[in-house]
């Protein structure tokens, strides 16, 4: 495996490339809506990408106007990076860019492409205190 890198926020994305990995890895079904937003985020700084050999993953999230929750939107990681603590190395890396944010929301997507089902809110502090207990990441 090579060197883990991130394009941060900010930084010019490959729209398409972006796009091919999004669509690949969910159960997103119409392209031109994706790429649109991949755009958008990019314009809005909320969106990470970290590559290794290619792209490894995707953090695309929105900040609700209190400023003190973020919306994470899609969480993608590559088969290969998973269980490596790459999902908790983007939450961080987010977290660094929106120093405010206090909880984390998640949605849910079925493999079906039936609607999403949001799920409660997380605290910060409560999320990575569970995540380092399940995977024994300091």
């Amino acid at each position: 495996m090579g060197r883990t890198t991130s394009k941060f926020p900010g930084h010019t994305l490959d729209a398409e490339d972006v796009t091919d990995f999004i669509m690949k890895y969910s159960t997103y079904t119409n392209r031109d809506d994706v790429e649109r937003w991949v755009k958008l985020h990019e314009k809005y700084k909320t969106i990470l990408v970290v590559y290794d050999e290619g792209i490894a993953g995707i953090c695309r999230w929105n900040i609700l106007p209190s400023g003190k929750d973020a919306h994470i939107l899609d969480l993608i990681i590559r088969e290969d990076h998973r269980g490596t603590g790459l999902l908790q190395r983007m939450l961080l890396q987010g977290l660094k860019m929106y120093p405010t944010v206090e909880n984390l929301k998640f949605e849910m997507g079925y493999d079906d492409g039936t609607i999403k089902k949001p799920l409660k809110t997380i605290p910060i502090k409560e999320f990575f205190r569970h995540y380092r207990r399940r995977k024994n990441v300091v």
